[in-house]
């Protein structure tokens, strides 16, 4: 497992806040990359990538991921 950081030219909501954020807090895992977008605004004390737990959010977007991999499998199957 690695975490990092990593900025962007392409802002997304930050998903704690809801603030359209640059920055991303990156998981790594068995060669699968999730950014996940998170402030940090030091002009507005807006540091919602330090409050929350990368490696929980992270394992919740793999397993949604994984579901919905599940999912299509099944329907290229029928």
């Amino acid at each position: 497992m690695n975490e990092g950081f990593c900025s962007s030219s392409e802002s997304k909501p930050c998903v704690v806040c809801n603030k359209k954020t640059a920055n991303y807090r990156t998981y790594e895992q068995a060669g699968i990359e999730i950014k996940i977008p998170l402030c940090d605004d030091v002009y507005h004390n807006k540091y919602c990538w330090r409050k929350v737990d990368l490696k929980k959010l992270a394992r919740q977007q793999l397993i949604e991921l994984k579901r919905e991999i599940l999912k299509q499998a099944k329907e290229d199957q029928s």
